[in-house]
């Protein structure tokens, strides 16, 4: 399957890194099929999906660990396909921080500096300029061992962009923090992120942690791209079921395309039921399977009609907080679950609650 790029640049202007069909397999096993698509300058683009779908061989190659089977790689206008790892001027981060435990943070994010020959008498002043961005001005002098986990993080950081790397990597930077360090260190990367300027590939298989950093996220699985979009249009607009499913929580209703009384055509549900299809898509007749977010179906109050209704009865409730999540079961069988915000304004739905659930038929949205 072609993934699909909404936006996607043609043009070299503007572009940091293009990847053009690229291949890998170990021995017999296809670990990446045809990856193509390009990052552009300035961009955070996440890489995400579960694990196998070949996000970090990707990243590998992308850093020059590994070489792809065929394809091409260029960066800035430089074909980098077979390129060592020393020339590409990429910075990266990992989840393990990769410090020197020898070296004192100041030493740790000096040491790229060094490599690169830069004047000894620029360095000091670099060095504390980008401890000073990710908070640690104060902690120059201690070990990597002397910190938490998150300042070990911010160090590594500091040291992946302190000698303005062309492109940034980061193979899940934050995965063995709390969530608490983990949604603090996810704003400060996108700050520093936007204050340099950094064109960056960011890889997760938390959709959460990818709908709230990027500029584009590209959804992989077995190694193949699904989908390249914004993270709204993303979440809105996902072409098939998997991304559907991957990308939030989703309501996925199939069933072949029929004309009801009125001439409008619907997704005939295998138990009859018919529910309008937006502006009339489809063919008579054809398989089809829709997308219903759980924040569209609401209760219907009394005198509303809306395009679709359905009648059950609450079967489970869960509270998240400022929302509740309800599991509904209808009286044929079809079980679909709503959100709704929590306050004490509204009561919540006890279990075996009688109920009727309404939407419009622009709430749904046509998968592939």
């Amino acid at each position: 399957m072609m993934a699909s790029q909404e936006g996607l640049s043609t043009q070299a202007e503007g572009t940091a890194l293009k990847i053009r069909k690229v291949t890998k397999r170990y021995g017999a096993v296809p670990v990446l099929n045809g990856i193509d698509f390009e990052l552009r300058e300035g961009e955070f683009l996440t890489l995400l999906g579960p694990s196998g779908s070949g996000k970090t061989t990707l990243l590998k190659i992308i850093a020059g660990f590994e070489h792809s089977d065929a394809g091409r790689l260029v960066l800035g206008g430089e074909d980098m396909t077979r390129m060592p790892p020393s020339r590409r001027d990429i910075g990266m981060v990992f989840q393990n921080y990769a410090l020197f435990p020898h070296m004192t943070v100041e030493e740790n994010v000096a040491f790229p500096l060094r490599m690169r020959s830069v004047p000894r008498r620029e360095i000091p002043g670099r060095v504390r300029q980008f401890l000073e961005m990710v908070d640690l001005g104060e902690f120059a002098s201690r070990y990597p061992a002397q910190l938490s986990g998150g300042q070990q993080q911010r160090v590594a950081l500091a040291r992946a962009t302190v000698f303005g790397p062309r492109l940034l990597l980061l193979d899940e930077p934050f995965g063995a923090l709390d969530r608490r360090l983990r949604e603090a260190m996810q704003l400060q990367l996108r700050e520093l992120q936007l204050r340099l300027k950094l064109s960056t590939i960011f890889i997760t298989h938390d959709q959460e942690e990818a709908l709230i950093m990027s500029d584009r996220i590209a959804v992989m699985r077995d190694g193949r791209l699904q989908q390249v979009a914004k993270p709204e249009h993303l979440y809105r607009r996902p072409v098939n079921e998997f991304v559907a499913n991957f990308v939030g929580e989703a309501n996925i209703l199939s069933g072949t395309v029929a004309e009801d009384g009125a001439g409008r055509r619907c997704l005939r549900l295998e138990g009859g039921q018919m529910f309008p299809l937006p502006a009339s898509k489809g063919t008579t007749g054809q398989p089809l399977s829709v997308l219903l977010r759980p924040e569209h179906p609401s209760p219907v109050p009394p005198g509303d009609e809306p395009d679709s209704t359905i009648t059950g009865r609450i079967s489970k409730v869960i509270y998240l907080g400022t929302t509740i999540k309800y599991l509904f079961e209808a009286e044929n069988g079809l079980e679909l679950h709503f959100r709704r915000q929590a306050s004490h304004r509204e009561e919540v739905l006890p279990v075996n609650t009688p109920i009727t659930l309404g939407w419009s038929s622009r709430d749904l949205h046509l998968l592939q």
